[in-house]
């Protein structure tokens, strides 16, 4: 038998007005597709076929990325949704009904949780859409984007038993962060980054774990320009074979999960867009500069014009990260 999920809602928010909502999930045999009922004809379409097997989180995913199944509601328990068991439901619940088309947060975080943790949490905290579980699950949003320590918090949340024993929410949100902080490896949390005052807190921060989240990167990257980027491309011929500057920056995009994510993530933060255009442009003309330099005789003139070129060859490769060029860095 063909596995099928359904979403369904019939609902009277107002006289006169009457909403039909119903999506299915519906098993291919190459993999599954999604039909909605379209909200000004009232017939079923289909809006996205893909490949993956059919299972709680693919459909999850398909609710994310089809703004067809968007329901502009808060009232999660009037959605009454098929073939799952009652925290799966939930997740589709929160992920459906929404006040925008933005992506649901507390989705997309349980989401990297693997089931057992959200088992364990919805056993000790109740269901995901009532208080105190999504207030909960919003405060160990912040302690991810502090720290990106995904697997610590499964493994706290693994720690709770039965409600019998239920401990203080704030105590055991403080008690995952404190864990968060401590677990091997961790890199700068987001105070840590929005505390840093000057150049040398950076470049010593800069000698430990790389930042996890791209919230922590965001920040140090503006850091890097306020401290770091106007003595980046100053410095002489002679001295430019130590560069701190650009060793920090290493630091910060090596640690980017993809070519770009500085870039894209000042499309809605200003004064990040700010900072990479001062470093666009301060590249740029960094790079052109030294692509224009004349040909020297003298062996020290020559060393020096070898340092520049490649203190500027490794100034893109910085940049492609940037700026999610072609241009690569191993990291």
């Amino acid at each position: 038998m063909k596995t099928e999920i359904s979403l369904t809602l019939t609902h009277s928010p107002a006289p006169g007005v009457q909403w039909d909502y119903e999506v299915r999930f519906e098993e291919t045999a190459t993999g599954h597709r999604v039909i909605c009922r379209d909200r000004d004809s009232g017939r079923m379409m289909t809006v996205r076929r893909s490949k993956r097997a059919l299972d709680w989180r693919a459909a999850l995913v398909d609710i994310e990325a089809t703004d067809a199944t968007w329901l502009w509601m808060d009232d999660h328990d009037l959605l009454s949704v098929t073939s799952l068991c009652e925290w799966q439901a939930d997740m589709m619940r929160l992920a459906a009904c929404k006040s925008d088309r933005a992506p649901s947060e507390e989705a997309g975080f349980l989401l990297r949780l693997d089931d057992l943790s959200i088992e364990r949490f919805v056993d000790h905290y109740g269901r995901l859409i009532k208080s105190p579980a999504i207030d909960l699950v919003r405060e160990l949003i912040e302690v991810y984007s502090e720290t990106g320590a995904i697997k610590v918090i499964g493994q706290q949340i693994k720690m709770l038993t039965g409600r019998g024993q239920q401990e203080d929410p704030d105590q055991w949100v403080q008690r995952v962060r404190d864990a968060c902080l401590a677990s091997p490896g961790a890199g700068p949390s987001l105070r840590v980054a929005s505390a840093v005052g000057d150049s040398d807190a950076l470049f010593a921060l800069a000698q430990g774990p790389r930042p996890r989240t791209a919230a922590v990167r965001a920040i140090l990257f503006c850091k890097w320009v306020e401290f770091l980027l106007p003595t980046t491309f100053k410095r002489t011929s002679w001295n430019l074979g130590e560069q701190p500057e650009l060793v920090v920056a290493e630091w910060i995009v090596a640690a980017c999960a993809r070519s770009g994510e500085i870039a894209d993530a000042a499309g809605t933060d200003a004064a990040l867009q700010a900072a990479v255009e001062q470093f666009r442009f301060a590249s740029d003309a960094f790079i052109a500069e030294v692509g224009a330099l004349p040909a020297v005789t003298s062996y020290w003139g020559g060393i020096g014009q070898q340092v520049r070129k490649l203190s500027a060859a490794q100034t893109k490769q910085i940049q492609g990260r940037v700026l999610g060029e072609t241009n690569s860095l191993d990291g």
